[in-house]
């Protein structure tokens, strides 16, 4: 995460606590403020694998984490 926040675009995460990764970004921005760079410029995008479940009549779609716009500094293009 070090070398994204020196060097990288972004980081494309993959279905993992969302405690985690947001630990894991903020040592992408810290690396990237300390080498001069905008973190706001960096992008990130969160993988989630949903699992859709149908019973009776009822349909239900849980996350196993919320999709990356819901992430607080998210951007989208």
């Amino acid at each position: 995460m070090e070398r994204v926040g020196r060097r990288a675009d972004g980081w494309l995460g993959a279905s993992m606590p969302l405690p985690f990764f947001h630990g894991l970004w903020a040592v992408a921005v810290e690396a990237a403020e300390r080498t001069g760079r905008d973190p706001a410029a960096l992008r990130r995008v969160f993988r989630v694998n949903p699992e859709v479940t149908a019973t009776g009549r009822k349909t239900r779609l849980r996350l196993l984490a919320p999709p990356a716009s819901a992430c607080s500094g998210s951007r989208s293009r």
